[in-house]
């Protein structure tokens, strides 16, 4: 249905981005606290939202392989040398396309 999470996917791709999402909580849940007790305040994320929920909104509101992209791209981003600061998930948009009909995009493509 239109307007919902995860609009235009299928039955396996709500399984497969399910299970990657129980993954992300599972990190969240056990190894986010563990990083953090270990190497102090230093190792906290640089972004906002976190990696994790930025891939949790990504896998929830974006087709699949470009969610999976995108969390990707944001955790190669998160070392000494990458960014910081607000970096929030692209909202997809319609374009027209050249045929004049509404064509679903990426706004702030990579």
């Amino acid at each position: 249905m239109k307007g919902e999470l995860g609009q235009g996917r299928g039955l396996v791709g709500r399984i497969v981005a399910d299970v990657f999402i129980f993954l992300v909580r599972v990190y969240q849940w056990t190894l986010s606290p563990l990083k953090n007790a270990i190497f102090g305040a230093g190792a906290a994320c640089r972004f906002r939202p976190t990696c994790s929920h930025y891939a949790i909104e990504c896998l929830r509101t974006l087709p699949l392989v470009k969610a999976l992209r995108l969390a990707t791209w944001r955790i190669l981003r998160c070392n000494p040398w990458g960014g910081q600061g607000w970096d929030p998930v692209p909202k997809m948009v319609y374009r027209e396309g050249p045929d004049g009909k509404p064509v679903k995009s990426l706004r702030d493509m990579l």
